[in-house]
Formats: structure tokens, sequence, C-alpha cells
């Protein structure tokens, strides 16, 4: 049996995700069995009769010359290649999405902020923007194949979510025809001709499930065929009578235990063209033939019409035609992509570098830190306080970070001019006194009461720090200790204090979910 046709894409995933359960020499036992010992007996006389062979067809369809097909193409990637470029403009007419509108125009950037905002379960981040050219229908005409890939809820313990979308130049509209996803166990991928496969396996890999849906040449997605190839004890497990028009092997068990990798049983359920509706079964035995008569017994009792293993082929490569690709373009690979960015004009750079900080401190890839240890805040729950203040009065703002750990307020100050943290303190309380172009922080230290840090040469850098432990004195920049009078001392706290009330910033509570938002509010 071809194993491509029964399978469609779903081998390259079973080799990818090496689940456990995969049988070694399972294809030699499928391809190298005796035509004797393998091929399956047709139950005669049956209720419905299949047509196996291609019956003569008269091609009406609408072809489309080649020197308009050229023409059509040219246009279409003119389009293609300016919504790469600009971001401009996407279109929900032909295609149902959640969120989505239909005769609304969405740029790139609103497609994926809506699309953020009205998935299940939540998404944080996109990254990794792609895109590919493919060919749906194999008409000449080419669309655009995006992918793209969210953090979400659940990435820490199932890892992040990829998407690919289909987008088709259909009445001079780019028109978006389909969606892929694929995410933790769930594999689901679109190939270089529109077909869109997904495939899952379990029974510890005694059964894989997979079905495909297909783009046609003129952007309509259809269902075309779903299939199943079940092996030991999976058969049982599958085909246990709880349909009645389904075998079952739920008295077979044993037998099919014994059997193990030497009894496979396939199914396909088509969708499309002339099988629509109608499910065929094959299976195949290496040896023990013995159990021959109990197998096909099993069928008959449900009135299924058992076909051959190159009957069953015959069918499904004969829905693949009807829906207008070959064997080989059904099934084959996905394309090379290429990346690309989305055209943010109407954010400040400083602005998309500050979200960026704050999804990967959320997320864990960026650390706080207090006076010891750098130490990650990440999780599902996890949530910073921020604020934004020009204190380096240089026209681009600095972002102020500050987060609770083990009862301290640690913060951090960031700078977008040189990408760096230019203070970092376990500051319970700081802010920057604008008129005396002092920033000040109170630390938390048990005999400190605050330090004061002065903006020189494009850097904060401290200038003292007031102590109180048997008097008061000054700690200075070069660590130097300057005992002071205590009037001295109150004359400096009564400035910070007074500052603190005046100047201190109003942080604001931001979590993954609303980075941007509260981003786009400064």
């Amino acid at each position: 049996m071809k194993k491509k046709l029964l399978l469609g894409a779903i081998i390259c995933t079973l080799l990818a995700l090496n689940a456990c359960g995969n049988n070694d020499g399972k294809d030699e036992a499928v391809a190298e069995g005796s035509a004797e010992t393998n091929a399956t007996k047709s139950i005669s006389e049956p209720d419905n009769e299949i047509v196996t062979d291609k019956a003569e067809e008269t091609d009406t369809s609408d072809e489309t010359d080649d020197s308009t097909a050229d023409d059509e193409n040219a246009i279409s990637m003119e389009a293609y290649q300016k919504f790469i470029d600009s971001g401009e403009s996407l279109y929900f007419d032909i295609y149902d999405m959640e969120g989505f509108e239909k005769d609304k125009v969405y740029s790139l950037e609103e497609f994926l902020k809506t699309k953020k905002n009205n998935y299940d379960p939540v998404l944080y981040k996109y990254y990794d923007l792609e895109y590919a050219f493919i060919d749906c229908g194999d008409d000449g005409v080419k669309e655009l194949l995006i992918r793209y890939a969210f953090s979400g809820e659940m990435s820490e313990y199932e890892g992040d979510y990829v998407f690919e979308n289909v987008i088709k130049y259909v009445d001079e509209k780019l028109e978006v025809c389909a969606e892929a996803c694929s995410h933790y166990r769930y594999d689901e991928t679109i190939n270089g001709y529109g077909i869109i496969s997904d495939s899952f396996i379990d029974y510890a890999g005694a059964n894989i499930w997979s079905s495909e849906r297909g783009i046609d040449k003129n952007g309509v997605l259809h269902e075309i065929k779903s299939s199943s190839m079940s092996y030991a004890e999976a058969i049982p497990g599958i085909y246990s009578g709880y349909s009645s028009d389904e075998p079952d092997f739920s008295g077979l068990s044993d037998m099919c235990s014994e059997l193990g990798e030497d009894l496979y049983v396939y199914k396909a359920e088509f969708e499309y063209g002339s099988m629509k509706n109608q499910k065929i079964y094959t299976y195949e035995l290496s040896g023990n033939e013995q159990y021959r008569d109990a197998i096909e017994n099993v069928f008959n009792k449900a009135n299924i019409k058992l076909l051959q293993s190159d009957e069953y082929d015959k069918v499904v490569e004969r829905v693949i035609e009807e829906f207008g690709l070959t064997e080989e373009t059904f099934n084959a690979g996905e394309p090379e992509f290429t990346a690309f960015s989305v055209k943010e004009d109407s954010k400040e750079p400083w602005k998309a570098a500050y979200e960026d900080y704050l999804f990967d401190l959320l997320t864990g890839k960026e650390y706080m830190h207090d006076s010891y240890e750098a130490y990650s805040i990440a999780g599902p729950d996890a949530s910073v306080l921020i604020a934004v203040d020009d204190i380096t009065e240089d026209g681009i703002p600095e972002l102020w970070v500050y987060s609770s750990y083990d009862d301290y307020v640690e913060g951090i100050i960031l700078s977008y001019k040189d990408d760096s943290r230019i203070c970092v303190n376990d500051a319970m309380n700081w802010y920057y006194n604008p008129e005396s172009k002092v920033l000040y922080a109170h630390e938390g230290g048990y005999a400190e009461k605050f330090t004061a840090y002065k903006f020189e040469n494009g850097f904060f850098a401290k200038d003292y720090e007031l102590w109180q432990e048997d008097g008061y004195y000054l700690v200075k920049s070069d660590n130097t200790e300057e005992p002071i009078s205590e009037d001295q001392a109150n004359a400096l706290i009564s400035e910070f204090e007074s500052g603190k009330t005046q100047y201190t910033l109003q942080p604001i509570e931001v979590n993954l979910g609303n980075v941007d938002e509260i981003m786009n509010q400064f």
C-alpha cells in the first residue's frame, strides 16, 4: 500500500515527533509482504458498490491559459510584495476568524493585535514573522503564506503557538483564506499547494489520525478527507462497536494484541468529490492466516465492503485528482520561508524597545536584580509596576520598573538611547527632582536614609548616601565617609522627604495581557 496516500503529510510529523510506540520494521512488514499474504479479500455482494477505477471524465472546468495565468500571477505578486513591504491591507470577506469583521480592512499590525485579543487561550507577544509563496490549486497563480509564533499563558508548560495564514489576491483585495495552528501535541501545517494537514498520535503510537483540508484556486477552503492507521491494542480500542456502521473488534482484543504489528486496519472518510460522506476500509495481515476469516467476519457483520490495498489507494488518489492536485502535489512539503517584520511607524522606537523588555521580563528571558542576585518573576500571573519619565531631559523617556520581592520593592531604570540600565537599586522609594536634578532612592538599608544620584556625562552616578549609625555621615561616590552634623543631616532629610511627596511617580501595574495597551498610554 502506498503509505503517502493513506497518511498524507503525517509521516513526516511522525518521524519528527519520535513518538513512543513507533514500530521498527513496520514499513518492511507492509511493503515487503507477499501479495498472497498482504492483499485483502473483498467480501462478495456488498450493499454499496464503490467505484475504484477512475471513470472517464470530460473536463468542463474553465482552464486559464498560460498567458492569462502569468498576468494574474504578476498582479498578485505585486500586491503581495506591497503587503510585505508595508503591512497593508487584509480582508476577511471569504474566511471567518474570531474577532474579525467582513468589509473591514486590517493592517498586519491590526491583524496580529486583533488575533491576540480574541484568541483563547490568552496570547501575549508575537515573534518570528515569515512569509512564503504557494500555489493553491496548482494553477500557476501564487498565494502568500505567512507564519508567526505567539507566546501565551500556557507557553511555560506547553510551548508557544505557531500560526500560518494563507492570503490570496481576490477582486483587488488581499483576502485571508485559511489558518493553521501547531501547539504542544497538535501539529498542523500548510504545504506548497495549499493543503492543510494535521495529525494526532494516540494509543502509545499504535494509532495515527490525520486529516487534510485544501484551498482551491479561487481561495475557498474545503474539507477533503480524514484517515486513520491502527494496529495492536488500538484496533479494539477504536473499533469497539460504538457506531453500528463501523467494525467491532472489541471481542478480538487478545487476537489484536497477539498480532501486534502484523495487523493494520486503515480507514479513510471523505468530505469532497464523488466519495463525499463515504468511508472505505482495508487491512493488512502479515502471516497468521488462521485469523483472516475472523477479521473479515467483523467487517462482514457491519456490512462493510473491504477494499484490497491497491483499490483503496485508487479511491484516495481519485479524490485528490478531483480536487485538482496530483498525489505528489497533495503530499508536497512546506515551502521555504523568508523573515519579514511588521511596520509600526505609529509607535515610537523607545516604546517598542520597552515593550520587548517587559515581555522578556515577564516571561523569564530577563531578570530583576537585588543587591545579591538576579531573580525571575516569570509566570502566568506575573506583573510589575512601571512608570515612564524623561529624567534625562533629552526627549526620550526612561522606563521605571518596580517589582515586589520578599517584602522589598526592587527597582530598575532603563534608558532607550543606550539600551542599558542606567540605575539599579533595591529601591523602596525613589523619585527624580527636576529642580535640583537629583535622583533620590531609599534603598532599604537599616542604617541608610537615602541615596542621591547626579546626572553627569550622560549617566546617573552616585553623589552620596546618607547614613545614621552612631551619628550621621555621608558615603561619597568614592566610598569615603564624611561625618556631618545632625542639623546638616536633618536639612538633607527634609529636602528628601518634601521632594518625595511632590515628585514620586504613580506606577501602573502591567502584565503579559496589557503591556502594549499600557505602553500606548505614554
